[in-house]
């Protein structure tokens, strides 16, 4: 008789053995996060509205990271979603092999090493380029610059180049209670910070059974255009854009 086969590369091993407990207990309202495409290296586990965790697969063992301060109330409708890029950061210099970084505004960790990164504006030749990163120098206070040094050459980065990592992102939704601004909150694992995110056009306040739901993965590019002046709020003109047919 066969037998379906549904473990997650995150969570489980080819083998049977003891792996590390979650830290704390569980609690209502209480989730976990992973990455759609089984490619990421954490998972999320939300213990609390002030108290979180990565999984980190790789070594087997949980980070307590730092708090969402997710509002207003913490329970059941609460859910988050997993996307492979980080936010967008904007580099101060480099060279043909580096990228440099204000360490003040953008204080990235070590977790970006070994990471993909994509430049996504500036430096006209090196837009849409991937490149991988192998090292990185860092200040130990955040002054300085971060220095991330790449696999291969690309046109000299310049100054307010910007780009992205494959370092992901966990998207965070408490829907518990009217929502407010800390209600919907994003956590950049490179970065190590949480930013608060727009709630305008969501219901005052969701349901019990909530989910977040992303059609983006890693692999996935989107194209881009400009909406004419004649849109509406319920209509997108698109003239002037060429399409390919399918």
């Amino acid at each position: 008789m066969s037998e379906a086969q549904n473990n997650k590369p995150e969570l489980h091993r080819k083998e049977w053995q003891t792996m590390m407990p979650a830290p704390t207990t569980t609690a209502a309202g209480g989730f976990i996060v992973k990455g759609n495409g089984n490619i990421s290296r954490f998972v999320m586990y939300i213990a609390s509205a002030t108290v979180h965790y990565l999984y980190d697969h790789r070594n087997d063992d949980w980070i307590q990271i730092a708090s969402g301060a997710l509002s207003p109330a913490f329970g059941a409708g609460a859910c988050g979603i997993y996307t492979a890029w980080s936010g967008t950061f904007t580099a101060n210099g480099g060279s043909t092999t580096t990228v440099s970084v204000n360490a003040a505004t953008h204080a990235l960790n070590g977790f970006a090493v070994g990471q993909t990164i994509e430049f996504l504006s500036g430096t006209a030749a090196n837009i849409g380029l991937r490149r991988t990163i192998l090292s990185m120098t860092s200040p130990n206070l955040a002054t300085g610059n971060i220095i991330l040094t790449l696999d291969s050459a690309v046109t000299s980065v310049a100054n307010n180049d910007t780009f992205r990592i494959s370092s992901g992102r966990f998207w965070i939704l408490e829907a518990t209670g009217t929502l407010v601004a800390a209600s919907y909150r994003v956590y950049d694992v490179c970065a190590g910070t949480w930013t608060s995110r727009e709630i305008t056009g969501l219901p005052a306040a969701l349901g019990t059974d909530g989910k977040l739901w992303t059609p983006g993965t890693f692999g996935v590019s989107y194209d881009t255009g400009t909406a004419a002046a004649t849109s509406s709020t319920t209509a997108l003109d698109c003239t002037g854009k060429t399409w390919i047919a399918d």
